[in-house]
């Protein structure tokens, strides 16, 4: 009996199939933390683009 919760338990120990999920939860973190840290400069640019579309699709209908 013993020697089966041994096993069970380096069999556990070993398993890697979590390992993947940990990784995507840590890149999502720095993604964050790089969006939340360069924020004011991504607003802009989204604001320049979305600017800079409307003017574009203003020429087109005229």
């Amino acid at each position: 009996m013993l020697t089966t919760f041994r096993e069970k338990a380096a069999a556990i120990w070993e398993e890697e199939d979590g390992i993947g999920t940990l990784e995507v939860i840590l890149i999502i973190a720095v993604i964050l933390i790089i969006a939340l840290l360069f924020r004011k400069s991504i607003q802009a640019l989204i604001e320049k683009l979305l600017k800079n579309m409307e003017t574009k699709s203003e020429q087109f209908l005229n």
